[in-house]
């Protein structure tokens, strides 16, 4: 067998195993939200779980002898190895240019101060957004009337799948600003690359062993207070989760959070 039809035995093997896959996945998913919703109080039984997979065990049967297959094809024609190739990570090779750069020159930039403001505006509106959105989703799941009183059928997995439409589009916002902001900062670190290459090419043997070390102190200044500065994000944080633990223990959470994780053991996985 040739070269070119090993790549495509290969290729219709992948495409055909993850179709299987995924439709494997979702049988699996609607056969346990059929028993789920079969019965308020413990639905989940020995009886119940072997009546649904027998109607499905046809498919997983063929899914599984794909797999096989798929595992003996790619044993048989292996994808031929390749030299690892060096990843050039935009971020890296903007930081690199800027050690190289000495202070006086990346001040006199318009486009680089123009760059640097507009990044922190774009984070700071990225952190807000998510800052705002994360209250939005405590507010739902710390807010009781979402959750059944414990003794009137009580079902944690059932009330977490209702807040589902009042948490999600939160959430999904979030990301989004997330995703925004990313991107926009791989525009900004662009520019700022052709503008500090652009410095660098203007001022090659203007700035002599002056600017270079000044550069240098520049970058060790910058790396220590980066490391001061992740020092006290570390000790804010660690005061935060502690403060938390300790509000929550005062007012009940962690009696809460018990009685939720023995449920979902007892219900959900069948524990006890």
């Amino acid at each position: 067998m040739t070269e070119k039809h090993q790549i495509t035995l290969r290729r219709v093997t992948g495409i055909v195993l993850s179709v299987l896959t995924v439709i494997a996945g979702v049988l699996l998913i609607v056969q346990s939200q059929r028993i789920y919703r079969s019965a308020e109080i413990t639905p989940y039984s020995y009886e119940k779980a072997k009546n649904a997979l027998s109607e499905i065990a046809a498919f997983l049967f063929l899914w599984i002898a794909a797999v096989v297959a798929g595992w003996v094809i790619f044993e048989i024609f292996p994808a031929p190895t390749e030299k690892p190739r060096a990843r050039f990570d935009r971020s890296e090779i903007l930081k690199r240019l800027q050690k190289r750069v000495p202070e006086n020159l990346a001040h006199g930039s318009e486009v680089l101060r123009k760059a640097k403001r507009a990044e922190k505006i774009v984070w700071g509106v990225c952190v807000g957004c998510c800052a705002i959105c994360a209250a939005l989703v405590a507010l739902v799941v710390w807010n009781k009337k979402y959750y059944t009183p414990v003794g009137d059928g009580f079902n944690p997995t059932r009330d977490m799948i209702g807040m589902l439409p009042r948490i999600l589009p939160w959430i999904v916002i979030a990301f989004a600003a997330a995703a925004f902001a990313t991107i926009f900062t791989e525009r900004f670190a662009e520019k700022e690359t052709t503008e500090i290459k652009k410095l660098l090419a203007e001022n090659r043997g203007v700035s002599g062993a002056a600017g270079v070390s000044g550069a240098s102190n520049a970058s060790a200044d910058k790396s220590e207070k980066d490391k001061r500065t992740l020092y006290i994000v570390r000790g804010v944080l660690l005061a935060c989760g502690i403060a938390f633990m300790i509000i929550g223990a005062n007012n009940g959470g962690a009696k809460e959070m018990l009685e939720k994780a023995i449920n979902i053991c007892t219900e959900c996985i069948g524990l006890g």
